[in-house]
């Protein structure tokens, strides 16, 4: 089973965010960071060090389209090689909430099953036994106040949405 709560691989930090650090821990004045950053950024351009994909961590060739992001080893691998006799910034790993994207469709359908599905679920919480027909009335309010229309334009009544939306082989309630 995996955790919602995971300890990431490769913690992604921005190299400023490394070099500030770096600037911290070794007391450096403006100037030596700015050459630093400098030096960081050359390297990611030549290919020295690695900047990454904040969605794959991959690595990242075309640098026009992203911020430079950076595994915070690789960064202090690339300061050891380079000759610097700083101390190195310890980055630890925070543990994240691994979170489900969010889907947004104009898909009418799919909209009133998705808040019919956390409706009944949010009933089922507090010891309820919802029925399709009991939530009716609620997603039909739900569908006026947030502008749900089907593709003639129009809010879909009660049972128009209990017909073609939450109907047994369109939708089935959560278990």
């Amino acid at each position: 089973m995996i955790s919602l709560y995971t300890t990431p691989i490769h913690p992604l930090v921005t190299v400023d965010e490394m070099v500030e650090a770096l600037a911290v821990q070794n007391n450096l004045n403006a100037a030596s960071q700015t050459k630093i950053l400098n030096l960081a950024r050359k390297a990611i351009l030549s290919g020295e060090l690695n900047s990454r994909d904040p969605q794959t961590t991959a690595r990242i060739t075309d640098l026009s389209k992203a911020t430079p992001l950076v595994i915070p080893q690789d960064f202090n691998t690339w300061v050891a090689n380079t000759g610097m006799t700083l101390k190195l910034p310890a980055i630890i790993p925070k543990r994240v909430r691994v979170k489900k994207p969010a889907v947004q469709t104009n898909n009418w359908r799919l909209r009133v099953q998705g808040e019919a599905t956390k409706h009944m679920l949010a009933l089922r919480k507090t010891g309820s036994n919802p029925t399709v027909l009991s939530i009716l009335k609620d997603i039909h309010t739900w569908c006026v106040q947030n502008n749900v229309k089907t593709p003639r334009g129009i809010v879909p009544s009660q049972g128009y949405i209990r017909t073609h939306a939450l109907g047994g082989r369109y939708w089935s309630p959560p278990p």
